[in-house]
Order: C-alpha cells, then structure tokens, then sequence
C-alpha cells in the first residue's frame, strides 16, 4: 500500500489498523514525540514470515522460530489418526503437511539450570504425535491422550521423552547442514540489504535449532543415574550405560550378575573389565538383549516365589517394562523351566547369534538360567531386542565418550 509500506516496523509500535470503504487508516495509539519516526507493527511476526511477506528481518526477533513439518506416517498409523486426529488429513483424506506443521522456539535462558524447562520450547501437540509414532513402532496400542503436556511432562508418558528428544534432534540435523551448507555458497560478508536480511534469518535458524538441540542433549544428561531429585536421593528415571547397570546388578542381585557374566565369559570372552573395549559398538547392545533377557528370567523366578521379597526392590523397573511391552510368557506353558537341556526350536535367524551364545554359556553351566526354556527366538527378538532398540540409543556421556544407553524407570 503505498505510502504505509514507507513505515517501518516496530514490534512495541501501538498501532490499530482500521479498513474502510476506499480507506484504509493507521492511527498511533500512543503519543508520538516531535521529530521522532512513526512505526507501523507487523504483528508478533517470525523472520520468515516478515521476509517471505514483507523482504525484511529484524535482528535478536524474539518470535522467530523453526517450523517443523511431519511426514506423513504409515498407513497403518494414519488410519488410526484417522479416527482420533481427523485434523491432520485433508477432507480427501490424504495427510495434511500444513496441519502437521509446528513452530519451535528457543528455549528459555533458564533452561541451563532446569533442563526439564526445554520442553517448553516444543508445542505439546507435536510431543503428542511422536508419541503416537513410537508406540506404533514399538507395537503397542494406541489411545489419545487427552492432555499431551500433563501426560507427557509429567505423568506416565514421561518414559517417551527420551526417544522424543531423539526424534527431534534428528529432524533438525538435516535442516542445519542444508542452511550450512547454503551459507557456504554466499558471500561470507553481506554485499547488499537483500543478502544482509537472508543472512540474518539463516543465522536466526541456525540460533535456534542448536539451541534446541543442545538443550536437548543436556536433557538427556539430566536423566543421567548420578542425578539427584528434590528429596536428594537417586532419580529414578534415568538413562544407564551398560557398565552402570551392572555395576547395579552385581549389588542387588550378585548371583543372577555372576551366572550372567560366567556364561558370558564362557561363550564370547566377555568380562567386567572389558565394557570400555566395547563402548559404543553394536556388541555393546548385544550384550544388553543378552541382559535384558537374563534378567527378566531371574526376575519371574523370583517373583514365582512367594517367599523371596527382595524383587519389589531390585527388578522394580523390570515391572514398568512388563507393563509397557507385556508378558512375553502369557501364552507359554514352563517358560521358566530350568533342566540343563533346552529343547529342539525353530529358531529364527535375527535370533540366531544371540541363541547361539545361549547355547554355550549353557553347555559350560548346566541347570543356570541360561538352560531356561525361555531361551527362545520370540523372547529374543520381541522381548530383549525390542526394548533394547525402543528404549536405548546412542548417547555423549562425556567428551569422547560415547555409549548405548538404555531407559530404565527404576525405584530410588
């Protein structure tokens, strides 16, 4: 509109704008000293809503943010969403990306001494379909959830945080090397207003999803077993190397440890004092199916046997996984059966490499709990390695250190 495009914009500007037939009038609000400029207010406008719409960014814009859009999810998913989330599809019933489309700002300064604050940054919503998505890939069932931040931030669903906070650092790194790697064809110094008003949105981007990120990354630092909650004990949410949950282990149940790490020495060479050989390796999260398994075993031993209490203390976590993913033993009859001589199976290739280190470790430890009748294909596969890919991931811990780590919700 000429004349009104000549106004800049000022985001404090009280302005009202008023549409008359033939008319259109900006009236200020508020006194305006003599000689001093006259701004117009865009609105709480990002940067790139002002750049795409208007050709100009303001530098430190405190409503700038990063738009993430999600693709469209499996099929078996969307007709699920389909029901709960008609809002996400086009009346065509195709996904909908503009609806799927969500803002993501910098977090809050405060959030270096209350990591758990980053989540303020991500619209719940968002944390809600991601939700949705992991327990589609873990193949549990799906129920909307009627508060996404109470029960995400603060209830039950706590537990999704983690492999959320993975997903979206994901998501980000593909944008941050494209907007790098763009930069890297442009003048390093703006020659002109155009370039300058580019720069500074790509900068603003930038600012923001490491940010992001790297409040994300100390998240996950925070949900660390050395981290203390309010009363000053052991949080009992936490993510666990290998090496720490042995170490647990060896404390609250030496004799499962023992026979778990005998049989593991029999069969792979594998001890204690090896862990940090094998950090961060894909046989590093073997040997965590391995102990998943082991220690589900010791756990329904114990918990057949009404006399041992011990269990409501030391496999408290083992109950939270069991509630999440099932009862692998439902539908089997002597499952925990112990006799030195496992019978003949069927037995699945995925399985194979696992069941075959079984097999040793029970040859050299006749009537241990590597001789159980679990020791089967399906209690492999969708038991330990489920829950080792589901709630473990790839984690800095410290400077060139990086270790598989899994998610275990555990008593103090």
């Amino acid at each position: 509109m000429p004349i009104m495009d000549a106004l800049n914009h000022d985001a404090s500007a009280q302005i009202e704008w008023s549409f008359d037939p033939g008319r259109f009038t900006l009236s200020v609000i508020e006194g305006v000293r003599s000689g001093s400029e006259i701004f117009n207010n865009y609105g709480p406008k990002s940067n790139a809503e002002l750049l795409m719409g208007y050709g100009f960014c303001i530098p430190d814009n405190p409503h700038c943010c990063v738009l993430e859009t999600m693709k469209a999810p499996a099929q078996n998913l969307q007709v699920l969403l389909r029901m709960t989330h008609p809002g996400y599809f086009k009346t065509s019933g195709a996904w909908n990306s503009e609806a799927a489309t969500f803002a993501i700002t910098k977090p809050d300064d405060e959030v270096a001494t209350n990591p758990a604050l980053v989540w303020n940054s991500i619209p719940p919503t968002l944390m809600e379909l991601f939700y949705y998505i992991i327990r589609f890939e873990r193949g549990l069932d799906i129920a909307p959830i009627e508060d996404p931040e109470e029960y995400l931030l603060r209830g039950e669903g706590f537990r999704y945080l983690p492999r959320i906070a993975f997903y979206i650092v994901s998501s980000l790194v593909p944008k941050m090397n494209k907007i790098t790697n763009a930069a890297q064809m442009l003048p390093h110094v703006p020659t002109n207003q155009r370039q300058t008003y580019a720069k500074m949105y790509r900068d603003g981007q930038l600012h923001i999803m490491q940010s992001v990120r790297e409040s994300l990354a100390g998240f996950l630092r925070w949900l660390r077993p050395t981290r203390l909650d309010s009363t000053g004990a052991r949080t009992s949410r936490a993510l666990w190397t290998l090496e720490e949950v042995l170490a647990a282990s060896s404390a609250e149940t030496h004799d499962m440890y023992a026979s778990f790490m005998l049989g593991l020495q029999h069969a792979v060479g594998f001890s204690q004092e090896k862990i940090s050989t094998v950090a961060g390796s894909e046989f590093e999260q073997h040997i965590w199916l391995l102990w998943l398994c082991f220690a589900y075993i010791d756990y329904r031993r114990q918990r057949e046997d009404s006399k041992n209490s011990i269990i409501h203390h030391s496999y408290s976590w083992m109950k939270d996984l069991e509630a999440e993913y099932g009862d692998p033993f439902a539908d089997s009859e002597n499952a925990m059966e112990g006799t030195g001589t496992r019978q003949e199976q069927v037995v699945d290739v995925e399985a194979q490499p696992f069941l075959s280190i079984v097999q040793t470790a029970a040859e050299a430890l006749p009537d241990s709990l590597w001789c159980a009748e679990a020791w089967r294909s399906d209690f492999v596969l969708d038991w330990g390695l489920r829950i080792a890919r589901s709630e473990g991931m790839m984690m800095r811990i410290a400077d060139n250190d990086v270790r598989y780590v899994v998610y275990l919700d555990c008593d103090e």
